[in-house]
């Protein structure tokens, strides 16, 4: 199904204007897409006459089970006799509940149960005429057990088959609990989508790839229903909050559900027949989000939590402590969208009347969510608890609400210079670097004087962190530094308090943002022994871990990339529970990132990249477009080039709106490279040309990132010059200690390298970690010594790493190197290899000298009838001509072609 077609048509390139609900038929063909798998393999079993009585579709609510169950009738109604069984809820009519309207139908001759059971099912046989009967019950955990005495009568007696609906096994009847046991019942769970099959049915239905941050945040919102789904889908494009960007959907904002749209509609059908009780707890929870179960029973009691727990509203977890969250995420998103400032403030006035403010002894989590709910329904914080709020949001990467508290405290307030801190840290988690040097720059000279030497050390720090990515930055670092240095270096200035404990520490504070300052403009070399030193005689202080984090990352590119993931790793969970600002946290992401890409794991990194989306859900939306193009980076890399174009293309348009940092040119610089592997020269030019009028990235590692886009898009491209620029980069590379992005460069530049290039580049490939380093070696060895079977193993490596465009690079030397000395066995196991390459890739970066070899058109067609199995005799007759002439063809193809006999011809290639 189409959307465009569904609902009215929208061309591809458009942003739609307006879409109505999607109605039940909509639902059908949606749910068709959505469980597409699970209602062929529904099918199949229905179909086996005799091993199956049916199929029970287990699943929470909105997992679309009613709707698949309908879906499912449909696709059988030509053949079979569908009956659904549906009534009266068995606790106001205790008997034949499910089959209450056929009832009716009965004469009232008989007051035995029995009787009406036999009737009841005769009956249905009856109205099938001979056709195969479904019976198909969507609330089975209401039924009566006369209703289940007519389903078993059918099912035991082989002249019917069952589809049942309900949440959890253990709410089936008694009856057909046995025959689940018995295996006579197959289990069809549904589980809520997951982000790629949210991928798939998205881009089926809007006719076009779904960035990966709208793919993430549709996850999060709907709780992986198909149906809230669906709604949500509908509604973000009547409100054009969804749109086409070139060839990608993208949202525009995260998701925000209004009164009476589709999902709003959704909802409150769902919690239409909920008492007032309910629906009150509801609100506050939507508006709470996590809360102690202990709150949640002080304002609506045990019997309402267990009502509401029964019918799967609430999820609970204990993780030392019992919280409540909403079981269907997407009911908090409507409900939020529906409740207006006059509401959210009366719900926050009555709940308090009932539940006591926060504690001293408050977890992180509960300062958090109690806070988010204060301020959501527009009342104030005190500053003191403003502070601990924002720093429980920053420590739980919910950058946002770290803002919106900090908001509540002004300059008076002894809380500032902290609220400063919280509120920069806040911003450099979202990337806006220069809000963040904005909001540390309204801390007053005065205040910065009398502030405590730690205190004084952090902001230093992080006002240092966040300078380094904007514009005119560096200068001001170099100032701070010096200014810090002079203040903390004298023992006897009144400013630190005579407290040289903190004042060392304060000390430790400057040194990590030097080294910082270091490896940030490329000094990576230096800056390792000295980060070494620090992590050993510091463990896992702050500034430890700060050198732990730079260490790791500097490893992944001196060549130790290996060494630099496993540290990255294993300091991962002490530096994300540290007081370190985000900005040095993200080293320890960039080391991870560079460690598996640059050493050939791109899928590991893939990986990564989509757990931290799936995990991170309050960021989705503000980091997308780095992640976004993080994940085109490594398809790039990868030779993955349609589906690096389709991600590429939603970072842009994402950094294009958001806060434009220096990554939107180096999105740019990736797309060119993309196209142009892609052979796209038109696109790759256009986006080469918008690169180059963008401000040069900030740092030497997103500087060398676009750089390198730019020198492979116009290597690609046979621009020259660009193989003498790779070799200039990576020669700077290897003077400053960079071993990795030096061989990656020479690796660019020496697909027709010379002798003393290819020297080059096997001598820094030694001097790395990894598969990936393993292939440079291999292939410059071979290609220098004319070693068929080295470059052969380079490709089997490459091959395991899945880098398709490595591989073909690899086969290709093969080929020629092979070829070129006879070694006719190497040549056509690179030539079988390299056709099974071909179709795979848009352009090979390197052609082959010689496509196999020379044979002659009589040659050819000797050999073409020799390998269908014809003798010399019937080839001679064939061709009219002698014996003796085709045994001389068969001779020279033979010779040609390094075999011995005509067996090998059908290995040899179409004739």
């Amino acid at each position: 199904m189409d959307l465009r077609h569904v609902q009215g048509t929208i061309p591809i390139g458009m942003i739609p204007t307006s879409l109505p609900t999607l109605g039940m038929a909509d639902r059908r063909q949606w749910t068709s897409l959505a469980r597409k798998a699970a209602l062929e393999q529904t099918i199949q079993t229905l179909s086996i006459s005799d091993e199956h009585f049916g199929v029970v579709i287990r699943g929470g609510p909105g997992m679309g089970k009613s709707v698949f169950a309908r879906t499912l009738a449909t696709e059988l109604s030509g053949t079979t006799h569908v009956v659904h069984l549906s009534g009266a809820d068995s606790r106001w009519l205790p008997h034949f509940s499910q089959v209450s309207h056929l009832l009716a139908r009965l004469p009232d001759a008989s007051d035995s149960h029995r009787d009406v059971v036999a009737a009841l099912a005769h009956m249905i046989l009856s109205d099938a005429a001979g056709s195969p009967v479904l019976l198909i019950v969507e609330d089975v955990q209401d039924m009566d057990d006369l209703s289940t005495a007519v389903v078993m009568r059918l099912l035991l007696g082989g002249s019917a088959k069952l589809v049942a609906c309900v949440q959890e096994l253990a709410h089936l009847p008694l009856d057909l609990v046995d025959l689940y046991k018995d295996g006579l019942l197959q289990e069809l769970k549904f589980a809520p989508l997951e982000s790629d099959e949210i991928s798939a049915l998205l881009s089926a239905v809007l006719g076009a790839p779904v960035s990966r941050t709208a793919i993430t945040i549709f996850s999060h919102a709907s709780g992986g229903s198909p149906l809230a789904l669906q709604a949500m889908v509908v509604e973000q494009l009547n409100c054009n909050n969804l749109y086409l960007a070139g060839a990608v959907w993208v949202l525009r904002a995260p998701v925000i559900a209004h009164p009476d749209g589709p999902l709003d509609e959704l909802v409150r059908s769902r919690l239409a027949e909920e008492p007032e009780d309910v629906r009150e707890a509801l609100e506050w929870l939507s508006l709470r989000r996590r809360a102690p179960v202990s709150d949640l029973l002080k304002l609506v009691g045990p019997a309402t939590v267990s009502v509401m727990e029964r019918s799967g509203l609430l999820s609970i977890v204990d993780d030392g402590r019992a919280w409540v969250t909403l079981y269907e995420p997407y009911i908090g998103v409507a409900i939020r969208g529906w409740m207006d400032s006059w509401q959210r403030r009366s719900l926050y006035s009555k709940v308090s009347n009932v539940l006591a403010g926060i504690s001293e002894s408050a977890t992180p989590a509960e300062l958090m969510s109690f806070a988010e709910w204060t301020l959501e329904c527009g009342e104030s914080l005190s500053s003191r608890f403003a502070l601990k709020a924002a720093q429980a949001a920053n420590s739980l990467f919910h950058p946002t609400l770290a803002i919106a508290c900090t908001e509540q405290i002004t300059q008076k307030n002894p809380e500032w210079l902290g609220a400063a801190l919280e509120r920069a840290r806040a911003y450099g988690t979202l990337g806006d670097y220069r809000g963040a040097v904005i909001a540390l720059d309204e801390v007053s000279r005065e205040r910065l004087d009398s502030a405590p030497p730690l205190a004084y050390g952090r902001h230093v720090l992080d006002l240092c962190s966040a300078l380094l990515e904007i514009d005119g930055g560096y200068a001001r670092v170099d100032s701070a530094l010096m200014a810090a240095e002079t203040r903390l270096g004298d023992p006897a200035d009144p400013r630190n308090g005579g407290d040289s404990r903190a004042r060392d520490q304060a000390l430790l504070m400057i040194r990590l943002a030097k080294l910082q300052y270091l490896v940030h403009r490329g000094g990576l070399a230096q800056a390792v022994p000295l980060l070494e030193e620090g992590f050993q005689k510091h463990g896992t202080s702050d500034f430890g871990l700060g050198c732990a984090s730079l260490l790791a990352y500097c490893w992944t590119i001196v060549g130790r990339e290996i060494d630099g993931v496993a540290l990255a790793n294993d300091i991962k969970a002490r530096v994300n529970a540290s007081d370190l600002p985000p900005y040095v946290r993200r080293w320890r992401e960039n080391a991870v990132y560079t460690g598996l890409l640059w050493s050939g794991e791109w899928t590991e990194c893939l990986d990564g990249l989509k757990t931290f989306m799936d995990s991170q859900s309050t960021l989705t939306f503000e980091r997308g477009g780095e992640t976004e193009l993080a994940l085109g980076l490594v398809y790039t890399y990868a030779g993955r080039i349609d589906r690096a174009i389709d991600v590429l293309r939603a970072a842009n348009a994402l950094l294009a709106e958001g806060v434009r940092g220096s990554s939107y040119g180096l999105s740019l610089s990736a797309l060119a490279f993309a196209y142009a592997q892609a052979g796209d020269v038109r696109e790759a030019r256009s986006f080469l040309e918008q690169a180059s009028l963008q401000t040069e990235p900030k740092g030497w590692l997103a500087q060398w990132t676009a750089g390198f886009c730019v020198q492979m898009a116009r290597r690609w491209l046979r621009d020259p010059g660009a193989k003498q620029l790779l070799i200039d980069s990576a020669n700077e590379d290897i003077t400053a200690g960079r071993m990795v992005t030096a061989s990656m460069s020479l690796f660019g530049a020496t697909v027709q390298g010379s002798d003393a290039e290819l020297a080059l580049l096997q001598s820094v490939s030694t001097q790395r970690q990894g598969r990936m380093a393993r292939v440079n070696a291999l292939v410059a060895e071979g290609s220098r010594h004319k070693d068929a079977g080295a470059l052969m193993r380079a490709a089997g490596i490459a091959a395991e790493l899945r880098l398709d465009v490595v591989e073909s690079r690899c086969v290709v030397l093969a080929l020629d190197v092979a070829l070129a000395s006879g070694d006719t066995t190497t040549a056509k196991q690179a030539q079988r290899r390299l056709d099974a390459l071909t179709p795979r890739l848009p352009g090979l970066p390197l052609s082959p000298h010689s496509q196999g070899p020379e044979l002659t058109e009589r040659e050819r067609q000797v050999a073409r009838l020799a390998a269908q199995g014809m003798s010399n005799k019937e080839v001679a007759t064939h061709l009219e001509v002698s014996i003796r002439t085709v045994e001389g063809h068969l001779y020279q193809v033979f010779t040609k072609l390094g075999i011995t006999s005509r067996s090998g011809l059908g290995d040899a290639g179409n004739w």
